[in-house]
């Protein structure tokens, strides 16, 4: 959970956005512990406002396969990349 939220706020997510994301998936997946994560959450994003390094997508890869966070990265680049203006 730690690497997953870091990587949302190392993409400059909202922490709420963030949350509500995620916390579906944890439901989905039936986590007892939502609380905990949602926790985890608040605490990585606290760190990363307060300018410390925070666990990302090279931790996240330790993880989930290689695929999986590569997508991820590259729709998390998307949404960085401001819109372009088709005319």
């Amino acid at each position: 959970m730690l690497a997953l939220a870091g990587t949302f706020a190392n993409s400059e997510w909202e922490e709420d956005d963030t949350i509500a994301f995620i916390e579906p998936i944890l439901r989905a997946v039936g986590s007892t512990n939502i609380p905990l994560h949602i926790g985890t959450i608040r605490r990585t994003f606290k760190q990363k406002k307060e300018g410390q390094a925070v666990a990302g997508l090279s931790k996240l890869k330790e993880c989930l396969p290689a695929e999986l966070v590569e997508r991820l990265a590259a729709s998390l680049r998307t949404q960085q990349q401001p819109a372009q203006n088709p005319d």
